[in-house]
């Protein structure tokens, strides 16, 4: 792989996560660590963590843990509940990290109303999910495969 590429892919992670901690202790500072976060519409707490590292985020203190396991696999140690990609030199294992931020990043935003933006959809419903399951099951839009918490291997 290119070392401008993992140059740059680091570079956004470590970002990210000094950005991700930043906003997430700011919150933590005005609301107290048991705040209450959550994506509306949902039984799945925040998705991405949830399905990625099985910590069911309800609080601002669980986005604390998301958040030390995204730092670990961003320097390449597995997470508590085994997540580690062993290939390309580490990048995958910063990509799942930036994309744990990010999901942490806009439940903060959604805690402070300022989610959805203005000409976006925001966080998609269960609800809404449910419907498109319908269509994908009738046929009317193309298949998805989904993989809630960690793959046996890698095909």
């Amino acid at each position: 792989m290119s070392d401008v590429l993992t140059e740059l892919g680091t570079k956004g992670t470590e970002l990210l996560l000094k950005l991700a901690a930043e906003s997430l202790e700011k919150e933590i500072t005005k609301k107290g660590r048991d705040a209450k976060i959550a994506f509306p519409e949902t039984n799945y707490y925040l998705p991405l963590v949830n399905a990625l590292l099985a910590i069911e985020v309800k609080d601002l203190d669980g986005c604390s843990l998301a958040l030390k396991q995204a730092e670990g696999l961003a320097n390449n140690n597995p997470t508590a509940g085994g997540l580690f990609i062993d290939s390309l030199g580490g990048i995958l294992n910063k990509g799942v990290a930036t994309v744990i931020c990010e999901e942490i990043l806009a439940a903060l935003r959604v805690l402070n109303n300022e989610h959805p933006q203005e000409g976006c959809a925001g966080f998609l419903s269960d609800k809404l999910l449910r419907s498109l399951g319908i269509q994908l099951v009738d046929g009317r839009i193309s298949g998805i495969a989904v993989i809630l918490g960690l793959a046996k291997d890698a095909d």
